[in-house]
């Protein structure tokens, strides 16, 4: 994981925050910012739908929650990662998974995603 100090390194996150909204990465620079030691990088990750299903069912396990609801949240998450989902510990994730629709897209993906 990747870990910040300084000022110098502040602004290194704040860059890995950036791209990791931009939606045209390659899949193993959404796989490497998945697992920034920096939430905020992560949430970006795993709100992006550009972020392929596979990372999002990864995200769908961090420790944070509030990654873990964009995933939820996150238009291209697999139906399977929905499931997995619905069990969350955290009210919030589990509600926002169980209010998606699903089977929409080629792939099983939620929203039309695929």
């Amino acid at each position: 994981l990747v870990r910040s100090r300084g000022l110098g390194d502040v602004y290194k996150r704040q860059v890995r925050e950036r791209v990791a909204m931009r939606s045209d990465l390659s899949p193993d620079l959404y796989q490497l910012l998945s697992k920034d030691a920096v939430n905020h990088v992560r949430r970006n990750v795993a709100a992006n739908v550009g972020t392929p299903p596979q990372v999002l069912d990864e995200l769908c396990q961090d420790v944070d929650p509030s990654v873990r609801f964009r995933v939820a949240l996150n238009e291209v998450t697999s139906n399977v990662t929905f499931e997995r989902l619905e069990q969350d510990a955290f009210e919030p994730v589990r509600l926002a998974a169980s209010s998606r629709p699903r089977g929409k897209g080629e792939g099983g993906y939620g929203w039309g995603g695929g």
